[in-house]
């Protein structure tokens, strides 16, 4: 599941469920582009490169912290249903 937050307040903004490729990003980043977003702060996974432009990009795990967090806690919730 990809998820956009803004960082600013937390909100969750739009979000995609499908494979971690390019086809998926593309559609969330279709999306996005009524939001006139103005930085990207992602991991390093290799297909953002090819989808988001180089000037709207910065890839750190310094920025994803609360993203994290949120997946951690989603993981952990839908593990209850597994048991």
């Amino acid at each position: 599941m990809w998820k956009a937050y803004r960082r600013e307040t937390g909100e969750l903004i739009d979000w995609e469920c499908g494979g971690r490729d390019k086809g998926t990003l593309s559609k969330l980043m279709e999306r996005l582009s009524r939001w006139k977003v103005e930085l990207f702060c992602t991991d390093n996974w290799g297909v953002y490169p090819e989808v988001i432009v180089a000037d709207k990009l910065y890839q750190s795990k310094s920025q994803t912290v609360y993203l994290e967090q949120n997946n951690g806690r989603q993981r952990h919730w839908f593990t209850r249903f597994r048991r």
